[in-house]
């Protein structure tokens, strides 16, 4: 089987999932084909591969290494799968959680420590908000994106689809980058 075809799979019924409601099934459905493919159109995972998943704590994360686990289980290929967090040292972040949590599923895992939050601290003037401590604050510039992209959403569906979907079909003469496309060429088309 091709690496495109081993990650292009549909998600497996499973009886642990047999309570979860039918539209949370087909979203989870959706995400693994998603994940599946995203793998096999790069070329992201080969046999035999130790695939790092960086696990902050948030739900991003942790539904990112779900779906690896369960592609880890379903794929023709074989690979490993290591959890790593960067534990900041944030005042009030429950420490223990994640490997209680990652112990639970089994999964190798490693925790970083460096205390980068006292580095912010340090260097972010006093009443000034520091940018992307994940989540901590309500004005991140994530969560602005988030909020532009819905916008964009209500004005135009399908928008950001089509945004993403342009950058998958790339023209180099329409990105402008005289290093990537001979523009000067094109004078002698035109004279």
């Amino acid at each position: 089987m091709s690496t495109i075809a081993a990650f292009d799979l549909p998600a497996a019924p499973s009886p642990t999932r047999a309570a979860v409601a039918k539209p949370e099934r087909k979203l989870e459905a959706k995400l693994r084909r998603q994940v599946g493919k995203a793998i096999a159109d790069y070329g992201m995972i080969d046999d035999g591969d130790r695939v790092m998943v960086c696990v902050s704590g948030g739900k991003d994360s942790y539904t990112l290494l779900d779906m690896l686990l369960a592609l880890q289980r379903r794929a023709p290929v074989n690979f490993d799968l290591v959890a790593v967090n960067l534990d900041q040292k944030q005042p009030g972040f429950p420490e223990e959680v994640l490997p209680q949590y990652l112990e639970a599923l089994g999964v190798d895992y490693r925790i970083v420590e460096e205390d980068t939050y006292a580095v912010v601290t340090r260097v972010i003037p006093a009443g000034k908000t520091p940018c992307n401590l994940c989540g901590s604050q309500e004005n991140l510039r994530r969560k602005q994106i988030k909020a532009m992209l819905a916008a964009w959403e209500i004005e135009d569906p399908g928008r950001t689809e089509r945004l993403f979907r342009s950058l998958c079909n790339v023209t180099l003469s329409h990105l402008a980058d005289p290093e990537r496309y001979d523009f000067r060429s094109l004078a002698s088309i035109t004279n």
